[in-house]
């Protein structure tokens, strides 16, 4: 009895045992997972913070030329260094592709001072889109059709070479058409050799890495390396076409733009830009400027402005009396009345007509911005040198004047 009593116990002993240690194993296992998600989350808050960080660095590095506003257009609308635009509505669509900034500046540039010139002439500026991620387009037809009616197709390839690697040829392809996506690109030529559409090739490896693209296409000792890049270009998106349609709104309307049309608009847009900017700093000048000759009464005539606020029921009585006996306005009676006394009683006159003076000389000049437009578009052409040399870079797409 005894014996099986123990052996009861035992049995109970470990099973408890086996249950605690299960129950720890899972309130581990389950703080692993607690902590992991908290690190996941963590880096996920820290990735959007940076990301928010690098876009407001970005937009405060444009600040001393733009306002806010006109900062968050150029990025999330004019930019034309890498962005394309693209958008589909109901009945259309828009495809616009990127550009190289410095092209588009003096493009800009040679419309403001020859509003007539023509399409040639801006082509020499603009000598076709400039893609990010490089390649080539294959003849200027295409380009000219889309700058001359807004509508047309650019044939895009993908940049190869063909070099002999330990006794074999092999092609080398070290940039692809916009947005094609490159791990698609190998599997669609690995298909190709395996449906035996494309004979000829021997073995596909992507020796992509930190020092850029590299895809290397390896041949048979028999293959005729020409005839296979060749049927790649035919076969897959080597070769692309892309699309142009220069669909804008124009007042509200949409319409196909031409080149030109699409550089004079932009033209008008910042013309209105600079132009409302410098009203809204010239009313704020103004409306400073005008607190100040209040404050300049003030300053000749402290003793009695202290007198007025101190012997006033309430601070509408004061201003009512500062107007009345000085002839001031309510914003220059208001601006007295919320001084404290000793910033009151401290005024210097000579700082506040130096400030004045200056507001005064600030006022003529935006004036005189709102009175010549060649001024507003001088102002222009030096925000956008400006910007091309903060973020200017050399062309990627190169252009093949012909093919076949």
């Amino acid at each position: 009895m005894k014996k099986k009593t123990k052996e009861i116990i035992e049995t109970t002993t470990l099973a408890v045992g086996v249950i605690l240690l299960s129950a720890a194993a899972f309130y581990s296992s389950k703080e692993t997972w607690k902590t992991e998600l908290k690190t996941d989350r963590k880096e996920q808050i820290t990735s959007e913070q940076e990301t928010k960080e690098a876009y407001e660095a970005a937009q405060k590095e444009l600040s001393f030329w733009y306002s806010d506003a006109d900062c968050r257009n150029y990025f999330e609308q004019c930019a034309v260094d890498y962005y394309a635009k693209t958008g589909i509505a109901v009945g259309m669509a828009t495809n616009i592709p990127p550009h190289n900034l410095g092209e588009v500046i003096d493009a800009i540039d040679m419309v403001m001072e020859n509003p007539d010139c023509t399409l040639d002439e801006i082509m020499e500026c603009i000598k076709g889109p400039d893609f990010p991620t490089g390649g080539i387009i294959m003849g200027r037809s295409g380009i000219r059709a889309a700058y001359g009616t807004g509508r047309g197709k650019i044939t895009l390839r993908a940049k190869t070479s063909i070099e002999e690697i330990k006794g074999r040829q092999c092609i080398i392809i070290t940039e692809i058409p916009y947005m094609v996506n490159k791990a698609r690109l190998v599997e669609s030529m690995a298909n190709l050799v395996k449906d035996k559409r494309i004979d000829g090739i021997h073995f596909i490896r992507d020796e992509s890495g930190r020092d850029g693209m590299r895809i290397v296409v390896e041949l048979k000792r028999d293959a005729a390396a020409q005839i296979v890049l060749n049927k790649l270009f035919s076969y897959t998106q080597l070769q692309d076409t892309v699309g142009v349609i220069m669909l804008a709104l124009v007042d509200g309307e949409p319409k196909v733009l031409t080149l030109k049309q699409c550089l004079e608009q932009y033209v008008k847009f910042q013309v209105e830009v600079i132009r409302r900017r410098t009203e809204f700093d010239l009313k704020k000048a103004k409306a400073r400027a005008h607190i100040l000759e209040g404050l300049v009464i003030a300053a000749d005539n402290i003793d009695e402005v202290v007198e007025i606020c101190k012997t006033s029921e309430s601070i509408p009585h004061s201003k009512q009396r500062l107007q009345e006996r000085f002839n001031l306005s309510e914003a220059q009676a208001e601006a007295i009345v919320q001084m404290t006394l000793g910033k009151l009683t401290g005024l210097e006159r000579q700082k506040i007509l130096d400030e004045l003076d200056e507001l005064l000389k600030k006022i003529a000049e935006l004036e005189a911005i709102l009175a010549d437009e060649e001024k507003i578009h001088q102002i222009i052409k030096d925000e956008l040198a400006e910007i091309r040399r903060k973020y200017n870079d050399d062309r990627r797409t190169m252009i093949a004047v012909s093919y076949t």
